[in-house]
């Protein structure tokens, strides 16, 4: 059974390398400045507003997801990631409603995600959950979710 809980001092590396992981099925190599918020996960996702969740089975660390605060009424959900031999067991899914659940603690009323056009299993479960596209750009589709 899956569990999630906050990243911690002792799961933030196997975060990073998780979510690194899964950059690489879709990008030949990983540009590390295009991810300062991976440098310091703990820091990135301290403030008021912002969470960055693990999921795990035992001790295994299997699935992230995160939000930050984008405006005073929107979080953004990002850093989804599932190790693949997890893949097609829900957990992202799980993942999304854990972050959505706290989101609503928060008091947002609004929640947006960002995915890279090409990656059609992540668009497929956003409008699975309820999610609505509301733009799309050369690399990029726009979701968005009124609470």
């Amino acid at each position: 059974m899956l569990q999630i809980e906050p990243v911690s001092l002792p799961t933030v590396k196997q975060a990073k390398d998780l979510i690194y992981e899964g950059f690489l099925d879709y990008f030949p190599s990983i540009d590390e400045s295009l991810n300062p918020d991976l440098h310091n996960i703990l820091r990135a996702y301290e403030d008021t507003g912002s969470l960055f969740l693990i999921g795990k089975i035992g001790d295994e660390l299997v699935c992230t997801g995160a939000f930050l605060r984008e405006t005073a009424d929107t979080a953004r959900i990002c850093r989804m990631s599932v190790a693949h031999r997890y893949r097609k067991n829900g957990y992202a899914k799980q993942m999304v409603h854990a972050l959505e659940t706290q989101i609503k603690v928060l008091k947002y009323k609004r929640i947006v995600i960002e995915t890279t056009k090409e990656w059609i299993k992540p668009i497929r479960l956003y409008e699975s959950l309820g999610y609505t596209i509301v733009g799309r750009n050369v690399e990029e589709v726009h979701f968005e979710k009124v609470l």
